[in-house]
């Protein structure tokens, strides 16, 4: 728990310094604060998701499912199988 913690910890600030810099510049604050919110998103969400993909592209199940009781994720439709032609461009730019 202590190391999850300080990671996502670390990633915050590494998030927020990027985003004091770019205020000190003279960026337009709010897209400094859309670029911070969508840049801690995309930092903290990628793990897990890579996990839930490869989880589902295997076909393990129960992986899946500790994964949505750990996320706190309600599924209305049954867990499938994820091929690379379901993902967005986005999350195949985040697997290279």
């Amino acid at each position: 728990v202590k190391a999850y913690r300080g990671q996502i910890e670390r990633t915050r600030d590494e998030q927020l310094q990027r985003a004091i810099k770019e205020l000190s510049r003279g960026e337009d604050p709010e897209r400094v604060l859309s670029r911070f919110a969508h840049g801690l998103t995309n930092k903290l969400s990628h793990e897990p998701l890579v996990a839930i993909r490869q989880a589902g592209r295997r076909g393990d199940h129960q992986t899946l499912s500790a994964m949505c009781q750990l996320l706190n994720l309600e599924t209305e439709t049954p867990i499938i199988n994820f091929s690379s032609d379901q993902l967005s461009s986005d999350d195949k730019d985040q697997q290279s």
